[in-house]
């Protein structure tokens, strides 16, 4: 049984994906959940999108859709987020419509919260996208 309680715990404290208040971006998958209604057809759409930060370099990558991307972000202490230099592959899906909506919202990010282990994107004061943890690698 003490065995049985040491893999429990040990399991959870490697695995827990949990992102960390004072690092919330650093290493976490963050996968796409919801965006502001701007046309998206079907939710299936939104499967693949996804985004990870990169605290040391301030690179942010991931995929938009169909396309795999990067782009420098600022950070604030304040909540301030923004991004730029955004670029990615060139392949050309069906589902195109969703990465210009997506690279869009990045564009107009300035802000973000972390809520109930959710990040939310935010232009003002306004939820553009939100994201949730993925623990898988």
């Amino acid at each position: 049984m003490r065995q049985y309680l040491f893999f429990c715990l040990t399991f959870t404290l490697l695995f827990d994906c949990k992102p960390k208040t004072n690092t919330p971006f650093a290493g976490m998958k963050w996968v796409m959940e919801r965006i502001k209604d701007q046309g998206i057809k079907a939710k299936e759409d939104m499967r693949g999108v996804f985004i990870v930060f990169d605290d040391t370099t301030r690179v942010a990558r991931g995929r938009a859709g169909c396309n795999t991307y990067f782009a420098a972000y600022t950070k604030g202490d304040d909540g301030a987020l923004s991004f730029s230099s955004v670029d990615a592959t060139k392949t050309a899906c069906p589902e195109m419509y969703v990465e210009a909506i997506f690279f869009k919202i990045l564009e107009d990010t300035n802000n973000y919260t972390l809520r109930h282990d959710k990040l939310y994107l935010r232009k003002d004061s306004e939820t553009i996208a939100v994201f949730r943890p993925d623990c898988r690698k």
